[in-house]
């Protein structure tokens, strides 16, 4: 999708009509307001001929809206912002990758070597909630599945595995179904229209069985057919996960993709997860990763890593209670890389928060522009994040 198409008049008239109602306390029954700043401080691994270490900064404010009316909810969510670098190369160009986005939403305004400034309707939707019934028409996030950095259940754009900001997952445009089928148990159904991408449609199906839960996945999505399930219960404060997706795409291999996980809070403060990942997508040959780089299946964020088998872990603990820390370990079991993650947040007040850290990986470095190990080729970087709502 172009994402500098010119929008029609009657989008912007629609957002901004729907902004100027929410700030009337008697038209929205809730609005919020967040601006995040974010930035990093590193070499890029993957452009070409990149040795000066680079800043790259971000500020975004999203405007969040909800409306109910009856069975109704309305959600809008207006996303706005600017993002630019220090590097002496050109800021690389602003794309909409996601292959379940078939409504034009998404404007960049303009454009520089170094900045760019960007807009978008990250949420536009409408749900119906009956007893048994849920249904939502418009641009909405789905989440499927119960793993965290690895997480195949998820079919419609799963978090990167190492993505540290997980509050607000993107968008897409979709409709959904949800209807109960008893205690515990619900059958979704999810349809997005073909455009420039084929059409999908999904159905997942979860139900009890002894101490957890059994989900059952399957459809078509993006042109790969799919099929897949997975359990997860908890087990003396343990909890454990398994789950496993067959993928047959249009037009390469079919594949099978396979993680397994454990989550534990020790203590009242003290948090431990860990997942071991069969990617059959990813090789283990490291000279096949320059061409795995440029398929279209990971630049849309559709395959999770490079590599063949991968694990990660994290332990996270209450320090204070402002002070939050976290320590990850992200490992490539093929070619032995490693990626190291060191972070921590700080509550400002009752709305804002600051958390920064920094990555380091070990392993093989590049070779010019070809990478040579998954982690190896990502050099120490600093990042810093301050989110601040109304």
């Amino acid at each position: 999708m172009n994402s500098t198409t010119k929008k029609p008049l009657i989008i912007l008239a629609t957002t901004v009509t729907f902004f100027l109602l929410s700030t009337l306390p008697s038209y929205a029954a809730w609005t919020g307001i967040e601006l995040d700043f974010e930035g990093a401080l590193s070499r890029d691994p993957y452009v070409t001929g990149e040795t000066n270490t680079t800043a790259v900064w971000g500020l975004t404010g999203r405007y969040m809206l909800q409306e109910t009316w009856n069975d109704f909810l309305f959600e809008l969510h207006i996303l706005a912002g600017q993002m630019g670098n220090t590097s002496s190369s050109s800021l690389i160009l602003f794309s909409y990758s996601s292959p379940f986005r078939v409504m034009d939403l998404e404007t960049v305004h303009s454009r520089g070597d170094r900045t760019i400034f960007f807009s978008e309707l990250d949420r536009l939707a409408v749900t119906f909630e009956g007893s048994f019934v849920r249904a939502t028409l418009g641009r909405q996030a789905i989440t499927w599945g119960e793993a965290f950095f690895f997480n195949i259940e998820d079919i419609f754009g799963a978090f990167p595995a190492t993505e540290t900001n997980r509050l607000h997952k993107q968008g897409i445009d979709a409709v959904t179904l949800t209807v109960s089928t008893g205690r515990f148990s619900e059958l979704a159904a999810v349809g997005i229209p073909a455009d420039d991408n084929p059409g999908s449609l999904a159905l997942r199906y979860s139900f009890p069985a002894g101490k957890g839960n059994i989900s059952l996945v399957g459809g078509e999505t993006a042109g790969d057919a799919l099929i897949g399930g997975g359990f997860a219960g908890d087990f003396s404060g343990t909890k454990i996960y398994f789950h496993s997706l067959w993928t047959d795409p249009d037009n390469d291999r079919s594949f099978t993709q396979v993680v397994l996980g454990i989550e534990r809070w020790v203590d009242s403060v003290t948090h431990i997860l860990a997942e071991v990942y069969r990617n059959g997508w990813g090789t283990t040959n490291r000279n096949d990763y320059p061409a795995r780089l440029l398929t279209e299946r990971f630049l849309s964020g559709r395959a999770l890593t490079l590599g063949r088998w991968n694990a990660a872990g994290e332990i996270s603990r209450l320090l204070s209670p402002l002070v939050t820390g976290r320590a990850a370990l992200f490992y490539n079991i093929n070619d032995g890389s490693t990626l190291v993650r060191v972070d921590g947040g700080y509550s400002l007040s009752d709305y804002a928060d600051l958390r920064s850290g920094f990555f380091l990986g070990l392993g093989d470095r590049k070779q010019g522009s070809v990478p040579r190990s998954e982690y190896g080729s990502v050099p120490f970087g600093l990042f810093w994040e301050m989110v601040v709502n109304f």
